[in-house]
């Protein structure tokens, strides 16, 4: 994965509102991160996408037991509710 790219892939496991859309991950300074990112529609009635990142768990590392199971609470953010520029 180069650094500043991301992949995302649809959530299939979405289980109520607070929870991404979609999930994937980011490279960011040379760090691996998870990324979760929900589609919002602002108050003109454009729709858009919000996102956050959090500390990357690899899966296989987590079931052995190597590193302690992260949770990342995924919170929506009334700020983004406005009119995007773009």
């Amino acid at each position: 994965m180069k650094e500043g790219s991301f992949v995302l892939f649809k959530n299939k496991d979405k289980q109520g509102e607070n929870h991404p859309d979609y999930k994937g991950k980011i490279k960011v300074n040379g760090e691996e991160k998870s990324f979760a990112a929900w589609l919002k529609t602002s108050k003109a009635g454009e729709t858009y996408m919000s996102g956050q990142w959090s500390d990357y768990v690899n899966k296989s590392q987590e079931a052995k037991g190597h590193i302690a199971p992260s949770k990342p609470q995924y919170q929506e953010s009334d700020n983004f509710d406005q009119d995007i520029p773009f």
